[in-house]
């Protein structure tokens, strides 16, 4: 049986934030093309970065230069998580001058 997984949160400047945690024993997490956005609420543009970490080795599948202050983002880029130790991870390069950016990520976990 297929259930949808939603994920909101905030940026934490250059520190990694979780996005989607792993999938259970047996489990996928498939999020699908255009099911990561990320919104720059702050008041200056940032590098946003997308990736996968795998037990601690990281492998970057989506990078935005320069989205300007008040942009969204999208990646559109197909991400399966098919193991209890891979997770998507997103981040900025550098803190936020006001406001942390957003991030929003729909997901379906499969068995």
């Amino acid at each position: 049986m297929d259930l949808p997984v939603g994920v909101e949160g905030n940026y934490n400047g250059a520190t990694a934030v979780t996005a989607l945690a792993a999938p259970a024993t047996a489990k996928q997490r498939v999020v699908p093309a255009n099911g990561i956005s990320s919104y720059n609420a702050d008041t200056v543009a940032h590098d946003f970065t997308f990736q996968k970490n795998k037990g601690g080795t990281i492998t970057i599948f989506w990078k935005v230069p320069a989205v300007a202050a008040g942009a969204h983002v999208v990646v559109a880029k197909k991400v399966v998580l098919d193991d209890t130790n891979e997770s998507i991870e997103v981040k900025i390069e550098g803190a936020h001058t006001t406001t942390a950016p957003t991030f929003d990520v729909a997901a379906m976990e499969t068995s």
